[in-house]
């Protein structure tokens, strides 16, 4: 039978690592956190609850969806992946302290490219049930709605100069490590090794 491997099992929170075959960068991040976010677009301000993002059947649709360098301009589809798609989540939990967090594998060029320029922000990508029209106050903040059943498909690295919806909190936990992780395989190894 298969073994199924709980959060307890996975590496501490705030460490980053190379596969040793691949070369993915895995590490976690945190990729929605509660508060109010402007939809300009949408005319309206959201707010974004422990409830919102916590709910289990959102949570679910966490492992598997797809991260991107920004976000994709196409739909992704099987005859768009690979052009857009540069690694994935490997699976997440609410935590009420950090927020939504994920783990990631991210193994696309442009995206590694990205991280070593200083990109670390991150911007879910989702659809989800209309929101309800509740307006209130959080921490001083007006909003007109709030979201509710998210599904998830797609976690953006955002370039270096963007910062995401959710603020500079949304992001990859990897700023202690990322200079002293082991190369990659095949970089900096004794040709011998290879």
């Amino acid at each position: 039978p298969a073994i199924m491997r709980t959060r307890d099992d996975l590496p501490p929170v705030g460490t980053a690592r190379r596969h040793p075959a691949t070369g993915a960068l895995v590490c976690w991040a945190v990729g929605a956190v509660v508060g109010v976010y402007p939809y300009p677009e949408r005319g309206y301000s959201a707010a974004v609850t422990e409830e919102t993002l916590s709910e289990p059947a959102s949570l679910d649709t966490l492992p598997g969806a797809l991260l991107t360098y920004r976000h994709a301009e196409v739909d992704i589809n099987p005859g768009t992946y690979q052009g857009v798609v540069q690694g994935a989540i490997l699976g997440g939990h609410y935590d009420p302290e950090q927020g939504l967090v994920l783990l990631l594998s991210i193994n696309g060029a442009d995206a590694l490219a990205g991280i070593k320029a200083g990109a670390r922000h991150l911007s879910m990508g989702y659809e989800q049930s209309p929101p309800r029209a509740e307006p209130g106050e959080m921490d001083g903040q007006a909003y007109d709605v709030v979201q509710h059943g998210r599904r998830y498909f797609e976690v953006a690295l955002l370039s270096p100069d963007q910062t995401p919806r959710g603020g500079p909190r949304c992001r990859l936990l990897i700023d202690r490590v990322v200079d002293a992780l082991p190369p990659t395989q095949g970089e900096g190894m004794d040709p011998a090794e290879k």
